[in-house]
């Protein structure tokens, strides 16, 4: 239990030290809940044939299960990030004035990840494209999460004894139970981990 000493305050500074105390609380549990995100991330850097970066270029990001297109653009460093995408399989085009269109037919986003889909785009002849068919590589690089998905069928037509969500836990890599009800994930604290069922 915290406790501050507050008697040689007066009622004004007591009521500014409250409300510090509630915005740094406050802060404090959107940092954690922004952490143990169920969406993911596409970010890269758009660059010409020699490296230089390339501002201002239309980053199209659309949902091959839904339709629905995410639209961003390259800073001036050439550096895109496009958050908080539903999990789900998409299709990425790169386009800029004088250049050919630079596309990435099929990539697979899962919980919590954050791909890197760097473009490098070739000067334009008639309206040409360049595309990538090989998917991003899957070694995440730019953070330490960790996330993992059970697939419908996995719940459905493995033995998971009494249908319990802790099993469904279980299948996954580094889970250690410490109890019925407490886990481990890869030598993390118990408590300290998020899980989603049917995405919420």
């Amino acid at each position: 239990m915290l406790s501050v000493r507050t008697d040689f305050l007066s009622s004004g500074h007591k009521i500014a030290l409250a409300a510090l105390l509630l915005i740094a609380i406050s802060f404090g549990t959107l940092r954690g809940l922004q952490a143990q995100s169920s969406q993911a991330t596409i970010a890269g850097v758009v660059t010409d044939a020699r490296g230089a970066v390339l501002a201002h270029a239309s980053i199209i990001i659309k949902n091959l299960s839904t339709g629905i297109v995410t639209t961003v653009q390259s800073n001036g460093s050439g550096v895109y990030s496009a958050p908080n995408l539903p999990i789900g399989e998409y299709a990425v085009i790169v386009e800029q004035a004088g250049f050919r269109r630079y596309e990435v037919g099929s990539v697979v986003l899962t919980t919590g990840h954050i791909i890197g889909i760097n473009a490098a785009l070739l000067p334009s002849g008639d309206n040409q494209t360049v595309e990538v068919s090989a998917a991003p590589l899957e070694l995440e690089t730019r953070t330490s999460e960790i996330g993992q998905i059970i697939e419908t069928t996995s719940v459905s037509e493995l033995p998971l004894g009494n249908r319990s969500s802790m099993n469904i836990i279980a299948l996954t890599g580094g889970a250690v139970f410490i109890d019925s009800a407490n886990y481990s994930l890869s030598g993390g604290r118990t408590k300290s981990s998020m899980t989603w069922l049917d995405g919420g």
